[in-house]
């Protein structure tokens, strides 16, 4: 972890929101605890088996891990609409805030119930996604800019289960972003299907132990550019400004179709 202080902020918060649903039940497992509204006992078992599958692996690529358990909320659409300012027919499938990571109810957006709802969440859900932005946060002291925070995600998750956001708005075949747009604008740009493909194939050109080398170097003080054109070289850095990581990229990449994390 970079910075004890850092840490205590995050743990701080963590504790501050989970205040306030104190009512509310809660389901521990090793690594996390979930509070979930009065009759969503079946929600958040899914959420939890499966962040506690995921677990090794994205432990294990992050190289972090978080000190006790981890703050968890499963929430029905419209208090996921209201806490990340969405409409309740698109609230957000899940989100990392203020310590804390946030899961839209299963049952609300997935079919099936039991081993079937499990598998699916499993598959489709953002469990590994969401936990490689806090280990991303822990790591960092929250300096990572946004577009690589997502970056990392993404690749995360990928590696973990397969997926990767793949639909008509981000495929290759059209203009795309430049590099100092993902750097300066990544959360307000139109297209964020496109952004956040963009930003999945940048980290997937850097690969897992630049990664690590990045996230420890930003941890210590480093700026995100800086630090990258560290890890990866001069000659490799100017070819990913220029658009290596995308120009010329196959449409073949594993995937399905996908969704956003980030609250507009």
């Amino acid at each position: 972890m970079a910075d004890e202080a850092h840490r205590l902020t995050v743990e701080g918060l963590s504790r501050a929101e989970m205040a306030q649903v104190a009512s509310e039940p809660r389901l521990a497992t090793a690594h996390f605890i979930v509070a979930y509204p009065s009759g969503d006992a079946a929600d958040a078992r899914v959420v939890a088996d499966s962040l506690e599958r995921y677990y090794p692996q994205v432990t294990a690529q992050l190289q972090a891990r978080p000190t006790g358990r981890v703050p968890v909320r499963v929430e029905p659409p419209a208090v996921m609409a209201s806490i990340f300012h969405t409409s309740e027919e698109d609230p957000p499938l899940g989100a990392y805030w203020r310590g804390v990571l946030w899961f839209l109810s299963p049952s609300s957006w997935l079919d099936g119930s039991g081993t079937s709802l499990a598998a699916a969440f499993d598959r489709e859900g953002p469990a590994p996604h969401e936990f490689a932005h806090l280990l991303d946060d822990l790591r960092t002291d929250g300096r990572l800019p946004g577009w690589l925070d997502e970056g990392i995600a993404q690749y995360v998750e990928w590696r973990a289960n397969g997926y990767l956001w793949l639909d008509p708005d981000n495929r290759l075949n059209q203009p795309l972003y430049s590099w100092h747009q993902l750097e300066t604008s990544f959360d307000s740009l139109d297209n964020q299907a496109l952004a956040y493909r963009q930003s999945f194939l940048v980290v997937r050109a850097i690969g897992p132990a630049a990664i690590n080398r990045l996230l420890s170097d930003v941890g210590a003080g480093q700026s995100a550019d800086a630090a990258l054109r560290q890890v990866v070289g001069a000659q490799r850095y100017r070819a990913l400004v220029d658009g290596a990581a995308w120009h010329g990229g196959t449409e073949a990449a594993a995937g399905k179709p996908g969704r956003a994390d980030r609250p507009a």
